[in-house]
C-alpha cells in the first residue's frame, strides 16, 4: 500500500482519469491508525482470542471520499433588529462548523471573532426548540406568513437540497443535461413544491422538447397549475447555480446524485419485501425481488460513478 500513496511532494496530482487530488499526506496518515490500532500487538490479542476459542484477524484498507459535490453554499441573513442567521446546507457531527463559520462571518464583516462566535453560540441556544425538524422527515416546513405560497422544505434537509439543485438544473441549463433531466421520475422527489414544478416540466416536454432560455421557462410556466406553483419555478430558475460556469458534467451529476438517492430508497424498499418473503414457500417471487436488488444496485454504482466525475 505504501508503494501506491501519491506522495505530498506530488500535489496537486491529477490522475489518469482527471481526477485532482489537491492535498494529503496517506502515508502519515497510515501510520497514525497502525500504532493507535496497535498494528504490533496483533498478535498477542490473536493468541488471547485463540484461548477462549474464537479467531480474529486483521485488514487494513485506504479510503478517500470527494466532498461538496453540490457546492455546498451559506446564506446571511439580516433582520429590521440587526439579527444574523446564517442558513447553511451542512450538518455538523464533530467538524467544527460552528467555529468555523463564526470566523468567515467575522472576517466578511470585520468584527472581533469572539463576539461573532458568541453571537452565533446564543442564537443556537436560543432558537433551539424551533430549529427542531418535524417528526416526519419528508414534511415541509412552513414559513410565517407563507399563506398562498407552496411552503418550502427546511433549509436544513440535505435531500430536499439536492432536489432543488436538481430542478434549478432543468430549468436553467437542461440542454446540459439532456435525457438525465427526463430520466427523473416524479417519486423521486418528497418536497411537494418541487413535486409540482417537476410535474410542470414534465407536462412542458422535458429536454426532450428542445427548448431553451426563455421559451422553455415560458413552457414550463405555462404548464403550471397556478401562480403558486408558477412561483417556485421563477424562484428556482433565477437562483445562481452554485458553479460559476455549469457543464454538461456538472449538470449530468446533479440529476445522477438525486437518482442514486431514489435508487437508495427503491432498493430498501425491495429489501424489505424480501425479507417478509420465505424463499421455500415462494422461490420464484424471492429470486425476482433478488435480482431486483442486484440490478438496483448496480445502477446506484454507475450513478455513483457520474456523480464522482461531475465534481471533480
Amino acid at each position: 500500500r505504501r508503494r501506491n500513496f501519491i506522495r505530498p511532494q506530488q500535489m496537486p496530482y491529477r490522475t489518469a482519469t482527471g481526477e485532482t487530488y489537491d492535498c494529503g499526506e496517506f502515508e502519515a496518515a497510515m501510520d497514525r491508525a497502525l500504532v493507535l490500532a496497535d498494528w504490533e500487538g496483533f498478535a498477542r490479542r490473536r493468541e488471547a482470542s485463540r484461548a477462549k476459542g474464537r479467531l480474529r484477524g486483521r485488514g487494513l484498507g485506504m479510503y478517500i471520499e470527494v466532498c461538496a459535490a453540490l457546492g455546498d453554499r451559506m446564506e446571511i441573513r439580516f433582520d429590521p433588529t440587526g439579527d444574523v442567521t446564517i442558513i447553511a446546507g451542512t450538518f455538523s457531527y464533530g467538524q467544527g462548523h460552528e467555529t468555523t463559520y463564526a470566523q468567515m462571518l467575522a472576517g466578511w464583516l470585520g468584527l472581533p471573532v469572539e463576539e461573532v462566535a458568541r453571537s452565533v453560540s446564543d442564537a443556537g441556544r436560543a432558537r433551539a426548540p424551533a430549529a427542531r425538524r418535524p417528526a416526519d422527515p419528508d414534511a415541509p416546513t412552513v414559513e410565517p406568513g407563507a399563506a398562498g405560497r407552496l411552503p418550502r422544505p427546511d433549509p436544513r434537509d440535505q435531500v430536499a437540497s439536492v432536489e432543488r439543485e436538481a430542478l434549478k438544473v432543468a430549468l436553467q441549463c437542461p440542454e446540459l443535461a439532456g435525457s438525465w433531466v427526463d430520466a427523473l421520475e416524479t417519486p423521486a422527489f418528497r418536497s411537494p413544491a418541487y413535486i409540482a414544478v417537476h410535474t410542470a416540466i414534465v407536462d412542458a416536454g422535458g429536454a426532450a422538447a428542445g427548448l431553451t432560455d426563455r421559451a422553455w421557462l415560458d413552457a414550463v410556466l405555462a404548464a403550471c397549475p397556478d401562480d403558486a406553483v408558477r412561483a417556485v419555478v421563477h424562484e428556482l430558475a433565477v437562483d445562481a447555480l452554485p458553479i460559476d460556469q455549469a457543464d454538461t458534467r456538472y449538470a449530468q451529476s446533479v440529476i445522477a446524485r438525486l437518482l442514486e438517492i431514489d435508487a437508495a430508497r427503491r432498493i430498501n424498499d425491495v429489501k424489505a419485501r424480501l425479507q417478509r418473503i420465505e424463499p421455500s414457500s415462494d422461490p420464484d417471487t424471492y429470486q425476482a425481488l433478488f435480482a431486483d436488488v442486484l440490478a438496483l444496485e448496480s445502477y446506484r454504482r454507475g450513478l455513483r460513478e457520474q456523480v464522482a466525475g461531475g465534481s471533480s
